[in-house]
């Protein structure tokens, strides 16, 4: 995202961005963007600081050659698990990457460069709605978000982003009524998002309303399977859904789906219970 979001300011006249990435440029995908980016005329420079240590985001912003313009925090780290299950160290390693990392850019920044055009995090639905499984993840956009209503408190120039999360090889996801976005589709409503006055705004996609009812009783599984990414002969009919790698994502959207067609509710740990067999009687 981060990347695409750089090609993005590139395209629309900026001239000098310094992109950083604990993982550093891996792909040839991700050099030749950045071969884009320099024919277009933008000088880019990379770097691999870790901005949850003070340290490096100071010397991240002491690299700087030209006046800052703007900052768009995307940090993530992703530590699935039920609430009982996590630990203070799970909530840790989600947490310092977005909340520390954007502290020390807003302290940073403060202090060097206070009038910064934009100051953008990039959120989720999710630090609203809450997620069964990530509650680490949510506690973490949330606490970016209240960074960004102090900065506007405090009179900053701010911009706040809460896009839908992406997983699993561009499959639509249904979240809380929501549908996947491209991040092509973020990036046609960033611009109008930065002149807003709000420190909290979104772009979302209504997923539409349909009844798992309405579809074919006999591909009713093959939705489910689909979720997963799998074909029905592969499986035997004794795995579960954990057993098959069922996500936290995945898990709530094979919840809904289940709960449309049979009319009740049912708990995450019962999806992820249910065995092939399961899934397949579902087609009767």
């Amino acid at each position: 995202m981060g990347l695409e979001l750089a090609d993005w300011l590139s395209i629309r006249g900026a001239r000098h961005l310094v992109l950083t990435s604990r993982s550093g440029v891996q792909t040839g995908y991700q050099r030749r963007k950045l071969q884009q980016m320099e024919v277009r005329g933008t000088k880019v420079v990379t770097a691999a600081n870790d901005v949850s240590k003070l340290a490096e985001a100071e010397d991240l912003i002491d690299k700087l050659t030209v006046p800052l313009g703007g900052v768009f925090h995307l940090a993530l780290v992703l530590k699935d698990g039920l609430f009982l299950d996590q630990t203070p160290e799970f909530f840790k390693q989600v947490c310092d990457p977005k909340v520390d990392g954007a502290k020390n850019l807003d302290k940073v920044t403060r202090r060097c460069f206070p009038c910064v055009d934009h100051f953008v995090v990039f959120s989720t639905l999710m630090s609203k709605l809450g997620y069964e499984g990530l509650s680490n993840y949510s506690f973490a956009n949330s606490a970016m978000e209240r960074i960004i209503e102090y900065r506007r408190r405090d009179n900053l120039a701010v911009g706040g982003v809460g896009v839908s999360h992406k997983r699993l090889n561009g499959q639509t996801k249904e979240i809380s009524g929501t549908t996947s976005q491209t991040f092509a589709s973020c990036l046609e409503v960033l611009g109008q998002l930065l002149l807003q006055q709000e420190p909290v705004v979104s772009s979302f996609v209504h997923a539409e309303k349909a009844d798992a009812g309405t579809y074919p009783a006999n591909n009713f599984s093959e939705r489910i399977f689909d979720i997963l990414g799998l074909q029905k002969d592969q499986l035997t009919s004794t795995q579960t859904l954990e057993n098959l790698g069922l996500d936290s994502f995945n898990a709530l959207e094979v919840k809904q789906l289940i709960e449309r067609k049979r009319r009740k509710i049912i708990s995450t740990q019962h999806v992820r219970e249910l065995t092939v067999a399961d899934i397949l009687a579902m087609d009767d």
